[in-house]
């Protein structure tokens, strides 16, 4: 695979489409292929994520950078928790929302009113039960990134911890979600060690799993009343709806997990070689329908349901 673009420009040189960190100008390209096949492909867990399930939609997402304009509920609210949660580890209390409609695109449906009154009593919980302090000094969202070379190659993994406490040593990630239980160290396994290789000091990793609430709006009951119905019950019951997993650098085999970034660097450089990132059609409902499914299934990229990511030079 290479960029035809640069092919006509001769093939050599700096291209004047190119934006430093391996990115395009472009308005359907978001990374340099030409980068990609001289220096190879930088990673994060959710890139592998997307490659394991589907190299079509690795390449959609990370490569020519389509997005889905709206997004599902389900990801919008993890969003905006996420958000939340680091305002709050930030010391800050969050006491209006006239933010979120500005910055996130929010549908006025029921539903998803529902969902947000959920969302906002787990956040007024958080704060006022001092979920958000510590005994340290803590840093949200904290960038990391990982080097490793093997056979004159390079292999690059990067990404984002919810919070790190850097003088215990301590790293927190965050979970939003309906189904606590899938949230184990096996599961966590692989995102949890990429952690460790960009904090090798770390001694102590936390998984916070806050639960989604299920309780349902009653028949004639109106959303303030519910919101009243709720928080009672989150404060008679926090165990139910927040819980906290400690696990440590020895339970985590990061030997492994870096030969195995190593595999799929190999594979994702051998399907670009090839131009040949195939369709998973076995995943494309599991465990939820895929953003790309409508790209897949129709040969369209609809620029009413999709965008292509810009990439901003610095």
């Amino acid at each position: 695979m290479h960029c035809d673009i640069y092919s006509q420009l001769g093939g050599s040189g700096k291209c004047h489409h190119y934006i430093k960190g391996g990115f395009c100008k472009l308005d359907n390209q978001f990374r340099c292929i030409e980068f990609i096949n001289r220096k190879g492909v930088d990673l994060t867990h959710s890139s592998i994520r997307d490659y394991l399930r589907c190299p079509f939609l690795f390449y959609l997402n990370n490569i020519v950078g389509v997005r889905i304009k709206s997004k599902s509920t389900r990801m919008l609210m993890g969003e905006i928790m996420a958000e939340c949660l680091h305002t709050m580890h930030l010391g800050k209390q969050i006491t209006q929302w006239d933010w979120l409609h500005n910055k996130y695109n929010i549908s006025d449906d029921d539903d998803t009113e529902l969902e947000l009154t959920k969302l906002g009593c787990m956040v007024s919980h958080y704060w006022s039960s001092g979920m958000y302090q510590f005994d340290d000094e803590v840093l949200p969202e904290e960038n990391w990134s990982y080097f490793w070379s093997d056979d004159n190659e390079v292999y690059k993994i990067h990404g984002r911890v919810d919070a790190r406490l850097p003088n215990k040593h301590w790293l927190l990630e965050c979970k939003y979600t309906t189904k606590p239980e899938n949230y184990t160290l096996f599961t966590l396994h692989d995102q949890l060690g990429t952690y460790l290789l960009g904090f090798p000091e770390t001694q102590k990793l936390i998984s916070r799993i806050i639960r989604v609430p299920g309780l349902r709006l009653g028949k004639n009951e109106t959303m303030v009343d519910y919101q009243q119905r709720l928080l009672k019950d989150i404060s008679r019951r926090p165990a139910f709806y927040f819980n906290d997993y400690s696990y440590f650098p020895s339970e985590i085999n990061t030997t492994e997990l870096r030969s195995r970034i190593t595999l799929i660097t190999h594979q994702i450089r051998h399907l670009i070689s090839q131009d040949n990132f195939y369709q998973n059609r076995e995943s494309c409902f599991s465990p939820y329908k895929c953003d790309m499914y409508h790209i897949c299934s129709t040969g369209v990229v609809s620029n009413k349901v999709y965008e292509y990511r810009q990439a901003k030079e610095e």
